[in-house]
């Protein structure tokens, strides 16, 4: 499968207790695990999950950075949903305007994890509709594709991404703060902007110079726009920067993906030499009348951190604390991550 395509795209506890803070209670320290499903890591370096959407089993590419979770055209077709689809929205993309609607599913279940009547958005933008059928077209790990799960779907509960062990683990977020980074003594802590709750916003230092960044896992690589390329005195001349042909036309324009090797790329108190990076342009831009703050330069958060980041480090992500927890993997882990990506049939 063709990487442009992935691109342009009663609960039940398992607790786990420990002591974090004597002055706390156990049962207000407890972690209670609502479930655990597998991970596919593609050869593309996209993370998928199983789930059931009303009792059909399908495969999502986990998305973080999105504020929806969205249904394939080949997923709607199979559960017959085209035909009501009603309620139509504008949202925006890497592309610009994307035209969608929303219809609401009875029960959409991860593992033991039941959602009940979710609202999943569907879109029939053209760029949107070519991915989907590309996907649609795939068996991953023996299912179909069944669209993009955003992290809104799990009601704000705390996420381990864990690729050595390949799994995904929902945790419930009621619980002392710190707990999240139970399985090691040594951790790294990167703060997540509070400002919006469906996105994981935290500072990057890349070549010494700080930047807003957001963890992207529907981009394989870590990507940062020519704008901010510029910034650190990065143009598509310079030494090190190689252009990447356009996959229909065989042209690379100085203005398309270029791939480039940072110096340093630091997160929290990681420190990551010689880190591969893609340069592009993003086009996200919101109508002029909206008053969004997306508009405004100085907002926008151009450096996407990619699935490479989570091949390197076990990350858990916690809504309710602020908090991004993260302990790199040992070489004999990233080694196994890497061996284990599978194709697309």
């Amino acid at each position: 499968m063709k990487n442009s395509a992935l691109i342009a795209r009663a609960l039940l506890a398992l607790p786990v207790v420990f002591l974090c803070n004597k002055a706390f209670a156990e049962d207000q320290c407890q972690l209670q695990q609502y479930t655990s499903v597998p991970i596919t890591l593609t050869a593309s370096h996209h993370i998928f999950v199983p789930a059931s959407l009303d009792g059909t089993e399908f495969q999502f590419l986990l998305m973080t950075g999105t504020f929806a979770t969205i249904i394939s055209h080949g997923a709607a077709d199979q559960l017959g949903l085209h035909a009501v689809l009603s309620r139509k929205f504008d949202a925006y993309g890497f592309k610009g305007p994307i035209r969608g609607f929303k219809v609401t599913i009875g029960e959409m279940k991860l593992g033991t994890l039941a959602i009940h009547n979710i609202d999943l958005a569907y879109s029939d933008t053209p760029d949107v509709t070519k991915a989907d059928e590309e996907l649609d077209k795939a068996q991953i790990a023996g299912k179909k594709f069944g669209g993009d799960l955003a992290l809104s779907a799990l009601n704000e509960s705390d996420v381990e991404i864990d690729l050595n062990a390949k799994k995904l683990n929902v945790f419930s977020s009621d619980h002392c703060d710190g707990a999240g980074l139970y399985w090691a003594q040594r951790g790294v802590v990167a703060d997540i902007h509070e400002e919006d709750r469906y996105r994981i916003v935290f500072r990057t230092t890349l070549n010494g110079k700080d930047f807003p960044s957001e963890l992207v896992t529907s981009f394989g690589q870590t990507t940062i726009s020519w704008r901010k390329a510029n910034a650190l005195g990065i143009s598509p001349e310079s030494p090190g920067v190689t252009l990447v042909a356009n996959s229909a036309s065989g042209e690379a324009r100085k203005d398309a993906l270029s791939d480039y090797v940072l110096q340093t790329l630091q997160i929290g108190g990681e420190k990551l030499s010689n880190f591969p990076i893609k340069i592009q342009e993003f086009k996200i831009a919101k109508p002029p009348d909206t008053g969004s703050r997306i508009n405004r330069n100085d907002e926008n958060v151009e450096v996407s951190i990619g699935t490479d980041f989570l091949m390197l480090n076990r990350v858990y992500i916690a809504p309710r604390e602020h908090k991004m927890y993260f302990t790199p993997y040992t070489a004999e882990e990233k080694r196994a991550i890497a061996a284990g990506v599978v194709s697309i049939d």
